[in-house]
C-alpha cells in the first residue's frame, strides 16, 4: 500500500498541476476560443479530482515515511504529473499521437524545452501559455525535490552544509509547505522582473510573458517558430542573459539578497564566482570561433561575434537552450556543446546537468590524486563549497558521473539503433539527461542527421522520456527503483 505522506504530497503536486490551468483558461477567455476552454476546464476538473482523492485519503493520518518512500515519492512527481499535463495537448488535436503529447509534458516539466510541435504558429495561444507554465511549475518541483529529498540526504553528492528555510527534518510534509511559502514568493519576483524587463525592451505582453516563465525555469520553450532574432530587440538578449544566470543560479543565494540577509548569499558561494567565470570564458572561446568562422559572405564584427558569443555560452552553460539564428554565426561546435551540457548549471537551481559542484569536486580531487603520487607521504586536503572532499561524499560524485555516462551510452545506442546518426544519436541523449533539449539543432548541423525531435519514432522519444525524467530525478535514484533491495524494504 502507498505511503500516506506520498499519497499527501503527490496530490499537492497534482494540486499545483491544476493551479496554472488558470492562465490557459484565461487565454481562452480573451480570444474566445470557447471549445479550447471547455477541454482545459475537463483538464482542470480532472486534474483536481485526482488532487482532492490524493488529499483527502491521507489527510488526518500521514504517517513517517523512510527515504525509499521519499524516492517512490519523486518518480511518481516526475511520472504520473505528466500523464495528467499531457491531456490538453492530446484532447486538442494538436498532437494526436500520444507518445508526443506525454513527451511535451514531461519536457516542460523537466525543463528541457524540447518539442514534437512543427509549427507554433498554428498552435493556439492558451496551449502555448500552457506550455511554459509547465516549465514554470516544473523549475518550482526542481527546487522542491532537491531541497526536500536530495540534499537532506546527501543523495548523488548533493550540497548538504546548507541552511534549507523552513525545513522541519524528518516531518516532509510540513517542510515542503514551508520550503514552499519561503521561496514561492522568490521565484514569482524574479520571474515578475524578468516579465516586465522584456515587455519593457519591446517584446510583445505574450511573447513575454511565456519568455520570462521559459527563463527563469531555464526551460527554453519558445512561444513562436524561430529564435530570438524574430523580435529585433537587442536589449532583450541583454535581459535573457541575466535572466538565464538567475535561474541555473542558487535560489536560496537570491532569497538571501532579497531579503538582505547577505549570510548564505552568493558572497559567500564560489560556485557562483566560478558559474559566472565559467560563462565568461566559454563566451570568449566562442566568440573567437564565430568570428573566425563566420558563415556569411563577411566575417562578423568582433562587437557582433562576441555578444552572439556570450549569449550562446550562457544559454548553453545554464542550460535554457536559446539561440540568436543568424546567418553571419556558424553552429557551436559538436564537442563544447557536449561537455557544457553534461556540467549544467549550479546546485539549488532550475538547470540541468551533474552541476557545476560535483565537476569542482572531481577537479579537486583530481588535483588531490595528482599531489599524492609526487607525495606519496603526504597529508592532503581538499574543500569544495566550504567543506572537506572526504572518500564518501567523492565515491557518490563518481559514481553518478559513472552512470550517467553509461545512461548517455545506453540511450545513444538505442537511437542510433533507430537510424539516427551517431552526432545526433549523443547529442539527443545527452540534452535529455541535461535537460537542455534545444541544443541539438544549435550542434547538430541539419545535414548530418536528425535535428527535430518531431520526426523521431515512438521507441526514441520514449528512451528520451526516460532520458529527461532521470535527469531530474538524480539518476540513481531511478535507477534505485528497479533493484531488488528496493522492494524488499
Amino acid at each position: 500500500m502507498i505511503n500516506t505522506t506520498v499519497s499527501y504530497l503527490l496530490g499537492l503536486a497534482l494540486a499545483a498541476l491544476g493551479a496554472v490551468h488558470i492562465l490557459p483558461l484565461i487565454s481562452t477567455a480573451a480570444t474566445n476560443d470557447w471549445p479550447l476552454a471547455g477541454l482545459f476546464f475537463a483538464s482542470l476538473v480532472f486534474t483536481i479530482f485526482f488532487a482532492g482523492s490524493f488529499i483527502v485519503m491521507s489527510r488526518g493520518r500521514i504517517e513517517p515515511a523512510n527515504r525509499m518512500q521519499f524516492i517512490m515519492l519523486i518518480t511518481c512527481v516526475w511520472v504520473l504529473v505528466p500523464l495528467v499535463a499531457a491531456l490538453p495537448f492530446y484532447t486538442s488535436g494538436i498532437l494526436t499521437n500520444p507518445v508526443h503529447a506525454y513527451f511535451e509534458a514531461v519536457s516542460g516539466l523537466t525543463t528541457t524545452g524540447a518539442t514534437t510541435i512543427g509549427d507554433l504558429n498554428a498552435v493556439p495561444q492558451a496551449l502555448i501559455l500552457w506550455r511554459s507554465s509547465l516549465q514554470w511549475l516544473g523549475g518550482m518541483f526542481t527546487i522542491l525535490t532537491v531541497l526536500l529529498m536530495l540534499a537532506p540526504f546527501g543523495i548523488s553528492g548533493a550540497p548538504d552544509n546548507v541552511h534549507i528555510p523552513g525545513y522541519e527534518g524528518g516531518d516532509l510534509v510540513k517542510s515542503a509547505k514551508l520550503v514552499s511559502m519561503s521561496l514561492l514568493p522568490v521565484y514569482a519576483t524574479l520571474t515578475s522582473v524578468c516579465l516586465l524587463a522584456l515587455w519593457a525592451t519591446g517584446l510583445p505582453l505574450f511573447d513575454a510573458i511565456n519568455i520570462a516563465f521559459s527563463t527563469i525555469s531555464t526551460g527554453g520553450f519558445m512561444p513562436r517558430n524561430g529564435s530570438l532574432d524574430i523580435y529585433q530587440a537587442p536589449y532583450a538578449n541583454l535581459v535573457l542573459s541575466i535572466f538565464m544566470i538567475i535561474g541555473a543560479t542558487s535560489i536560496l543565494g537570491h532569497r538571501s539578497h532579497l531579503r538582505r540577509h547577505y549570510v548564505g548569499g552568493h558572497n559567500e558561494n564560489p560556485e557562483t564566482f566560478i558559474f559566472l567565470v565559467v560563462c565568461l570564458w566559454l563566451g570568449l572561446v566562442l566568440s573567437i570561433y564565430f568570428y573566425l568562422h563566420g558563415s556569411g559572405n563577411s566575417p562578423p564584427s568582433w562587437i557582433d561575434a562576441f555578444s552572439a558569443g556570450l549569449f550562446r555560452a550562457i544559454s548553453l552553460v545554464t542550460t535554457t537552450g536559446y539561440s540568436i539564428k543568424t546567418t553571419e554565426f556558424a553552429q557551436i561546435p559538436f564537442v563544447i556543446a557536449l561537455v557544457v551540457c553534461f556540467v549544467g548549471g549550479a546546485a539549488f537551481s532550475t538547470a540541468g546537468g551533474i552541476k557545476l559542484f560535483r565537476a569542482m569536486l572531481m577537479m579537486r580531487q583530481g588535483r588531490r590524486e595528482m599531489e599524492r603520487l609526487i607525495h606519496p607521504h603526504g597529508i592532503t586536503q581538499a574543500r569544495s563549497t566550504g567543506r572537506l572532499i572526504d572518500i564518501k561524499l567523492m565515491k557518490s560524485v563518481w559514481v553518478l558521473s559513472f552512470v550517467y555516462l553509461v545512461t548517455a551510452g545506453a540511450i545513444s545506442l538505442v537511437l542510433s539503433l533507430e537510424g539516427l546518426t551517431f552526432e545526433t544519436s549523443l547529442m539527443a541523449a545527452v540534452a535529455a539527461l541535461s535537460n537542455i533539449g534545444p541544443v541539438l539543432p544549435m550542434s547538430v548541423a541539419a545535414s548530418s542527421g536528425v535535428t527535430e525531435y518531431a520526426v523521431m519514432s515512438p521507441l526514441s522519444l520514449i528512451v528520451l522520456i526516460i532520458g529527461m525524467v532521470m535527469g531530474r530525478v538524480e539518476l540513481l535514484v531511478l535507477l534505485s527503483i528497479g533493484s531488488l533491495a528496493y522492494w524488499r524494504t
